[in-house]
């Protein structure tokens, strides 16, 4: 029995808090996208630029993490993040079978836009004398991000594609803010906000040609924290 409680010791401070909410994707801005190809059977050849827009999607994150005092706390949080394409505002300029051609195209796209932030956050707590613990923090980190298009259409007129993808790293940074209920010394729930944004993306694959002035997306989530 003596063993038993040594090893519960050696965990104390430590905690892992589960959570899942809903992800608001900004439009992501394209730049430097170099055109040569086939669309709807026209020959389309130059550059363009624009901005994808997407969907409300979903967010869990796993935080693990290691409390040293009551009020800070500094934890590893990766997570996955998916938000469902919806238009992109096409910015255009060069031929279509060889006329010369400038124009903005509002296209619509389905496929998927998908972020994994593998982040190091610090959390600073605000004592109270009540179970209500509000807390602020923030991050930095890596994000991997992973987006593929399975359909273009523009006035009624669609493509469908297959193994049109493309993915990259790039830095990520997380603002954090939250309001947490402790329950019992063991457990608390917490509604919480993420801001996360990420440096320039330069993706590679089908989109090796496409970049991007980073991403930013606004994160309303629900926390389950367990202490050990």
């Amino acid at each position: 029995s003596t063993v038993n409680k040594g090893r519960l010791t050696d965990l104390s401070g430590f905690y892992f808090g589960p959570e899942l909410g809903v992800a608001f994707q900004q439009d992501v801005n394209l730049q430097n996208v170099n055109i040569d190809t086939e669309f709807l059977d026209a020959a389309v050849v130059g550059s363009a630029g624009g901005s994808l827009t997407m969907s409300a999607g979903i967010r869990f994150n796993l935080p693990v993490g290691y409390r040293p005092v009551d009020w800070f706390a500094v934890e590893f949080a990766p997570g996955i993040i998916w938000n469902k394409m919806s238009s992109y505002n096409l910015q255009f300029s060069g031929t279509i079978d060889g006329d010369p051609e400038s124009a903005t195209l509002p296209l619509d796209v389905q496929g998927g836009y998908f972020q994994v932030p593998l982040v190091v956050n610090f959390i600073f707590k605000i004592p109270t004398k009540s179970p209500w613990v509000p807390y602020i923090g923030g991050g930095i980190g890596a994000s991997y991000t992973y987006m593929n298009w399975t359909q273009l259409s523009y006035g009624g007129i669609s493509e469908d594609y297959s193994n049109v993808d493309g993915s990259c790293w790039s830095l990520a940074y997380q603002a954090i803010a939250g309001w947490d209920y402790k329950i019992t010394d063991k457990v608390s729930l917490s509604l919480k906000y993420i801001f996360l944004g990420t440096g320039n993306q330069n993706f590679g694959g089908s989109f090796q040609d496409v970049d991007t002035q980073g991403s930013y997306s606004q994160n309303v989530m629900l926390n389950c924290t367990i202490n050990f």
